[in-house]
């Protein structure tokens, strides 16, 4: 049985390899060493073609896949593809911002990067991959343009995993989310949700994960070791200092019984309710101008 051939251009770009790396994941789900990449010049008429043979980032007479053109502005395959792809949830979420970058590049340039409306953890990411790219390229790392695709579909396949797993780590945390009215209760979250929670407007957020305890303010204002959280932590016979003790950020932004950081081997005497409960209590109390 003859292999099905997947046609890009020479000196492939990031839409080229991405877009190949897709349609083998996403829609032939086949691995790599059961088909055929070939690389044509970008004005190859796509003659050679058979029935089942795709071309990619590559007009190919008119076969091939290219993105989507708005007046003289031509978009990326990879959003095409991803457009038509039957993804689960997950890949889907994790994936769309990838479509995003790689659309804006292809159509706009690298001069567009810095008006992305994604989040700077995947804008950073892109910027690497992008200049990733670049270096194999410019500086002829590799020993052909098929060896490059092969090193970039392995970062591309675990970068992937990575978001899929901290998609789903970041909506099972989500949903076990504790609410005292401004401030959020997590416990032992597999992923870091502080920042999507203080975007959705708590000043507060008490955290419990494994032995450590502490409280987070965005930027210190409110103060994360306020005094009613203090009296919390001394009411049940710890201490503020060093050691296994209660540790204040000067900055105001954290006050803990151990982090990731730092974390500590013995839990805590706080119950963490009531420690949401009394950073409730001193926000409203901010609120009324009484304190």
């Amino acid at each position: 049985m003859k292999k099905i051939r997947i046609y890009t251009h020479n000196s492939p770009d990031i839409d080229a390899v991405a877009s190949v790396w897709f349609f083998l994941r996403f829609i032939l789900r086949k691995s790599i060493n059961e088909v055929e990449i070939i690389f044509k010049p970008a004005n190859w008429d796509g003659e050679e073609m058979r029935e089942n043979d795709v071309a990619l980032d590559i007009s190919a007479g008119g076969r091939g896949v290219k993105g989507d053109q708005k007046g003289s502005k031509v978009g990326s395959a990879f959003m095409s593809l991803f457009k038509k792809a039957e993804l689960g949830h997950f890949e889907k979420k994790s994936l769309s911002s990838l479509a995003y970058f790689i659309e804006e590049h292809d159509s706009k340039g690298i001069s567009s990067w810095r008006y992305l409306r994604i989040d700077e953890r995947n804008k950073l990411s892109f910027y690497t991959f992008a200049g990733l790219m670049t270096i194999l390229h410019s500086y002829q790392i590799t020993n052909s343009e098929y060896d490059t695709c092969l090193k970039i579909f392995e970062i591309l396949d675990n970068y992937l995993q990575m978001l899929v797993v901290e998609k789903r780590n970041f909506e099972e945390a989500n949903k076990n989310v504790e609410v005292f009215g401004k401030v959020a209760l997590v416990k032992n979250a597999k992923t870091r949700i502080n920042n999507n929670l203080f975007n959705q407007g708590f000043k507060l957020v008490v955290y419990v994960d494994d032995n450590n305890i502490g409280v987070l303010s965005r930027d210190g204002n409110p103060r994360a070791d306020n005094y009613m959280v203090k009296e919390i932590v001394l009411k049940s016979g710890e201490n503020l200092g060093d050691g296994d003790n209660w540790f204040a950020h000067p900055s105001g932004r954290l006050f803990c019984r151990g982090s990731r950081k730092s974390p500590v081997l013995t839990p805590s005497k706080v119950d963490p309710k009531k420690l949401a409960e009394a950073a409730s209590i001193y926000l409203s109390r901010l609120e009324r101008g009484e304190d």
